[in-house]
């Protein structure tokens, strides 16, 4: 489990999972949790609103050079 998040997931159910997926995962519940009302969803979709294009896009962009340097690894990605 990772530490602080809850999911409602284990680990041991789900082994292939690394513990980065498993965040994530109990990330999107979390959100999910939240984002019960319009007034929440408007909000949500304001604060989006005040990022620059440019912003998604330069993150967007790099997913692939940090894919291939993951890759390049095999996924022995941290830096020690």
């Amino acid at each position: 489990m990772v530490p602080g998040l809850d999911c409602g997931q284990d680990e041991e159910e789900f082994p292939n999972r690394s513990a980065a997926a498993i965040a994530v995962l109990a990330l999107l519940t979390a959100f999910k949790k939240q984002v019960e009302t319009e007034d929440d969803l408007s909000e949500l979709r304001n604060w989006f609103d005040n990022f620059d294009v440019d912003f998604f896009r330069v993150g967007i962009n790099s997913l692939l050079s940090r894919w291939q340097k993951c890759i390049d690894l095999q996924g022995d990605y941290v830096e020690k």
